[in-house]
């Protein structure tokens, strides 16, 4: 996750996707196969959300593994503290994964987030 090919590769291969066409498209074709792994996944710990809630959380916990890189990647500024994010991501992820309602996703307040009067 955090070697130096893959931190140098995706971080490349984000910024030419933002001005190359054909690589935007395989880095889209890429990450919607990640995506879809991570769905049923997420579909197996909360069978509670519909097929594109799933696929919202999937894209949330890819977001989230994957907006590390660069600062946690190889000799980013905290990479020493790799493992430390892997246990706390694991454990918020998957509870995530496993808590989130379909009103949460809709961004429904929840009685216990209501402004007291």
């Amino acid at each position: 996750m955090a070697g130096k090919r893959t931190t140098r590769l995706f971080t490349e291969l984000w910024a030419m996707a933002n001005h190359n066409a054909v690589v935007a498209e395989r880095v889209a074709q890429f990450y919607a196969r990640v995506h879809g792994v991570i769905c049923e996944y997420v579909s197996e710990l909360n069978p509670a959300l519909d097929a594109a809630q799933a696929q919202t959380v999937a894209l949330y916990i890819s977001a989230s593994m994957e907006g590390a890189t660069p600062f946690l990647g190889h000799e980013k500024p905290w990479a020493d503290r790799m493992p430390a994010f892997i246990a706390i991501a694991g454990k918020a992820l998957v509870d995530l994964a496993c808590t989130i309602t379909p009103d949460d996703i809709a961004g429904l307040p929840q009685p216990c987030l209501l402004p007291q009067t």
